[in-house]
């Protein structure tokens, strides 16, 4: 059963491939399911960390205020459903470089410590996101420590 969320991205996801011949708009939606993923894992979606996302997707992504608009409606809307993240942890571990999809990590946790605290399902998230990303251990806890808050 598809949830409006999971049809959302699908779209997204076959819309910029088919529109653009490549794959950046998908990568984009893929990357910003993820951080919102990671967002939800702790049950309690801050708006610290949903503005943490926004200046990431602004400053990363170039994903429009409309798409950031309605990626955060739906997601909200869709708070207890599951969302299969492998249909996103696919696009990005294909069409990334390695340092690229560490760096996928890195704004993952800048997402969950937006919050100034570290809940163990959000650790579970990432952890899991990055296992999927086939990111080392040593990079993922280097990722952590390089935006932990001090």
């Amino acid at each position: 059963m598809l949830g409006a969320i999971k049809q959302f991205f699908y779209e997204q996801v076959q819309r910029g491939v088919s529109e653009s011949g490549d794959d950046t708009h998908a990568l984009n939606v893929a990357t910003a399911a993820l951080m919102i993923e990671a967002m939800r894992a702790d049950f309690n979606a801050s708006q610290v960390e949903k503005q943490a996302i926004r200046e990431l997707l602004d400053e990363r992504l170039q994903l429009s205020p409309q798409e950031l608009d309605e990626l955060f409606g739906l997601a909200e809307q869709e708070v207890d459903e599951s969302v299969s993240l492998y249909q996103f942890t696919s696009l990005v571990d294909q069409e990334l470089e390695y340092a690229d999809k560490v760096r996928v990590i890195e704004m993952l946790w800048q997402v969950v410590y937006a919050d100034d605290r570290l809940d163990k399902y959000e650790e579970y998230v990432v952890r899991k996101i990055a296992d999927l990303l086939h990111i080392s251990h040593k990079d993922f806890i280097q990722s952590k420590h390089r935006v932990m808050p001090d």
